[in-house]
């Protein structure tokens, strides 16, 4: 019985593959909200079931959630995280049909529109469905919260999944243990993961979000056209050449590693200062000089990988690179009239590499405080790249050469900065601009 289907739930791999990065998804009709025209299905959420939006005749009225679910890593393990979830309203129906040419004609009759164009010109695979059910709700997880499927679990495992849940929790990272299995895009949920998936739709861990997607981006910044996002080398180059050549930029830097300390680091005006890369293998190796008070800090860059040069020495905590950089800085006669030492972790908020590992974990980690893609972002967002006096006379092109140039770091470290599901939508969104621009582009 635990292991017969239960089609309450069914889980709908998104966001797989490459094929998002080059082409439209259809699965992004899960996130639009069609217009409000008039028309029969107008103002409404829709829901597509990957690959091709094909539906169970036999289990439709019995379907009553979508786990929109996109794989991903964690700790070097394999996961599918939870993006969204849509309840099914069985009381709309639709105009599937297996012919997908005769159901695509019918919600044209019905003027199915998303941002003035027809859906089926959007969404133009011919072979595909348009919709698979109507949706009565749309949820997103709640921020500080991530629910990780393990899939194809024992049900040993599956029976101990509601121990995981800690009441009115609001950050936390949950695993957890499911009988059924989506290796082919779709499947139902399993008799015994009802009671686990019924606690997760609860309003403790997921938000109901009725707003539209904004599209407000048609283009992709070099770093992620050349997928170099996830090199923690390229990025690590890119920082240190930008904050390297603008002292405003590098004092607002400084100002928040301070924060993050419990002295000030000291830094104006007259402060020199150097950044260097892969200095004894450390990302990034700032020096600063005020007169005769000298500063050393150590910046790790941690993007997609873990802590790394792990040894098991047979103690609680174990060597790393962590504790080879810091028995480097603080032991060796280069630096022993160095008066102040700070090392530190750059890393997105999604990261694995938590406070309390560091601290419980890693010898030395406890030396080590987490800075974040998005705070070195609001950094950049909120101030210009000007490397020169402001009486420099430059050349227009220069500057607009300059200006591009910074835009395109600084959208570097956005995309970084999002978690996984996170960045394929900003992709998936992006394509769907490009492709109402190509409609528009027609009717000229």
């Amino acid at each position: 019985m635990d292991e017969e289907i239960n089609n309450r739930f069914i889980f709908n791999k998104i966001f797989t593959g490459s094929y998002l990065i080059y082409n439209l998804g259809n699965e992004l009709i899960n996130f639009i909200k069609t217009d409000d025209n008039g028309s029969c299905y107008g103002n409404k959420r829709l829901i597509y079931i990957n690959p091709y939006g094909n539906r169970s005749f036999d289990y439709k009225d019995d379907t009553e959630y979508v786990f929109h679910i996109m794989g991903v890593k964690y700790e070097g393990k394999s996961y599918y995280e939870l993006v969204a979830v849509s309840s099914v309203d069985n009381s709309t129906k639709t105009l599937y049909n297996k012919n997908t040419g005769d159901e695509r004609s019918g919600y044209d009759k019905c003027d199915l529109r998303f941002n003035g164009y027809l859906l089926s010109e959007v969404f133009s695979d011919s072979k595909s469905h348009l919709c698979s059910f109507v949706a009565k709700k749309f949820y997103r997880v709640k921020k500080g919260i991530r629910i990780f499927f393990k899939v194809n679990s024992d049900v040993d495992k599956v029976s101990k999944n509601i121990e995981l849940f800690e009441e009115n929790d609001t950050s936390k990272i949950y695993v957890i243990n499911v009988l059924c299995n989506p290796q082919h895009s779709m499947c139902y949920s399993r008799n015994i993961d009802v009671s686990v998936l019924n606690k997760i739709i609860s309003s403790l861990y997921l938000e109901e979000n009725d707003d539209n997607i904004v599209l407000d981006m048609d283009e992709q910044c070099f770093a992620v056209i050349s997928d170099r996002t996830n090199l923690e080398d390229s990025v690590s180059n890119q920082i240190a050449y930008f904050l390297g050549r603008d002292r405003v930029l590098m004092s607002h830097f400084i100002d928040l590693l301070s924060g993050k300390t419990s002295s000030k680091i000291p830094f104006d005006k007259g402060t020199k200062y150097e950044i260097l890369r892969e200095k004894n293998k450390i990302d990034l190796f700032i020096k600063i000089i005020n007169g005769d008070d000298v500063s050393i800090i150590v910046i790790e860059n941690k993007i997609d990988s873990y802590i790394n040069g792990i040894i098991l020495n047979g103690e609680e905590k174990v060597e790393s690179q962590l504790s080879k950089y810091y028995q480097y800085i603080t032991t060796n006669e280069d630096f022993k009239d160095v008066n102040n030492k700070y090392f530190f972790i750059l890393e997105p908020r999604y990261s694995s590499i938590t406070r309390k590992k560091l601290d419980d974990n890693f010898l030395d980690g406890d030396k080590y405080n987490i800075v974040y893609y998005d705070e070195l972002f609001n950094i950049l967002e909120n101030n210009e790249f000007n490397p020169y006096s402001k009486n420099i006379k430059e050349d227009k092109n220069d500057r607009l050469n300059r200006l591009f140039l910074y835009n395109q770091f600084k959208s570097g470290i956005e995309y970084v900065m999002f978690s996984k599901a996170e960045q394929m939508q900003r992709t998936a969104y992006i394509r769907l601009k490009q492709k109402l621009n190509e409609l528009k582009s027609k009717e000229w």
